[in-house]
């Protein structure tokens, strides 16, 4: 007896240890070794325990008679083994033409910076070019990434030579449109590496106790104290003042400026739009705006495409994408259909959706010769012409994900509480409970 096993001659002469009572790493390694040799020099279909057990024993020289379930379960770990290595091995499906749309991808590209070229002066919507190039280089990669960098730091620079004689004037108190204003341009602009001269102004100003603004100077409304105003002063829709609401906590939350309210609170807000209505239902304006809190939404809690959203996350979200990119497709509105179908994109398989591969088609094909997406109606609308093609050229990529969405996990309990809100609306002090809650 040795170690605790048991050894007998075998008719060879050699030693054979039978009933071992433990089984110890060594061992087990090489058993795991044997099993690998047994399943690699088999039909997988053919094999049975009771002859990799004879096989292993053979190898190993040791009994396996009272250890079954230890030679099962190696058995399994190395038919998982190779099963992963056959799986490796198969090439992973391309993306639905993906060398076209990627072509389409660069020819919009150029063109969304040739228009900034050709305007007279740095057009209004120069800031949202650098934001949506900044954000198409951190999911894409090869020539789209080289190019998307260059045209947003060449922007970039466009902006800072710009003469922006509205903006807030040194030493003075800026109005709220020129505080929200400063913050959007020291958010975008640094994101680039580009130091923003007003950047230590700002922080300091907004840092004051009190506050000179509050979130109703900035917005017209506080989302922690009350619903937006029905009857706003501007005319805008209940969708656009959550949108501007949305837009400028996230700026202000990525500089560590406080505007008085904060995700949870806007959140909250959201059963005043659930269910989401067809276009039959809103006016064009107002249907227009409420696709723009639809995406702005899915883009700011997936970090603008970098993380991927379970559908269970956001289902009144996602069901109004999928369901409205047919109505998109029948209008003909490159700037909505590429909104959509971007957002649509963040969700988990979503790239296998019909509605996904007929919008991408009909891009595809209407892509003019210089690059650009517009309506026929629109031609001549530099602004138009913009928003289509970079919504559209958004629309063809193939997002790189890095993780799973919310970006900020203090919006997953209120989130949690609006799974059901088109059938039973929460208890308004139970919003505000967990809007309370999600602070600490």
């Amino acid at each position: 007896m040795a170690g605790g096993m048991y050894t007998k001659m075998t008719s060879t002469g050699s030693s054979l240890i039978v009933n071992p009572r433990t089984i110890s790493k060594e061992l087990e390694a090489k058993i795991a070794a044997a099993i690998a040799g047994v399943i690699a020099s088999h039909d997988v279909s053919k094999l049975t325990t009771k002859l990799v057990r004879q096989a292993v024993e053979k190898e190993v020289r040791v009994s396996l008679t009272n250890h079954k379930e230890v030679l099962k379960r190696l058995m399994h770990q190395e038919l998982r083994k190779l099963k992963a290595k056959k799986v490796a091995k198969r090439a992973a499906p391309e993306p639905w033409k993906i060398a076209m749309r990627r072509e389409s991808i660069v020819k919009g590209l150029n063109r969304v910076y040739q228009l900034v070229r050709e305007s007279g002066s740095f057009p209004g919507w120069g800031l949202h070019a650098i934001q949506s190039l900044y954000d198409l280089q951190a999911i894409e990669d090869g020539e789209i990434l080289r190019l998307a960098t260059l045209y947003a730091r060449l922007i970039g620079a466009l902006w800072l030579k710009e003469d922006r004689q509205a903006d807030w004037a040194v030493g003075s108190i800026p109005t709220p449109t020129q505080l929200v204003n400063a913050i959007t341009a020291v958010f975008l602009v640094e994101r680039l590496g580009i130091s923003h001269s007003r950047r230590v102004e700002l922080l300091d100003f907004c840092d004051r106790s009190p506050a000179v603004y509050g979130a109703k100077e900035l917005l017209g409304w506080n989302p922690a104290e009350s619903s937006p105003p029905i009857d706003n002063m501007n005319g805008s829709s209940i969708y656009e003042q959550l949108t501007s609401a949305l837009v400028l906590w996230h700026h202000s939350n990525a500089l560590g400026i406080s505007i008085g309210f904060t995700l949870p609170h806007l959140l909250q807000h959201l059963l005043l739009v659930y269910p989401y209505k067809g276009p039959g239902d809103l006016s064009p304006q107002e249907y227009e705006d409420q696709v723009h809190l639809v995406t702005t939404l899915v883009f700011v809690l997936t970090n603008h495409g970098r993380l991927r959203c379970e559908t269970n996350l956001l289902p009144h979200e996602y069901f109004f994408l999928r369901h409205h990119i047919v109505y998109h497709l029948t209008q003909q509105n490159a700037a909505l259909l590429g909104e959509s179908l971007r957002a649509l994109r963040c969700f988990e398989g979503s790239a296998n959706l019909v509605q996904m591969r007929r919008g991408m088609a009909y891009l595809l094909l209407t892509q003019r010769e210089d690059g650009s997406w517009v309506n026929e109606s629109l031609q001549n609308d530099p602004n138009q012409r913009y928003f289509s093609t970079m919504q559209a050229l958004w629309a063809l990529c193939e997002p790189r994900r890095v993780g799973f969405a919310p970006a900020f996990p203090e919006a997953t309990p209120i989130l949690e509480l609006h799974l059901n809100a088109d059938i039973e609306v929460p208890d308004v002090s139970d919003m505000k409970n967990m809007c309370a809650v999600s602070l600490f």
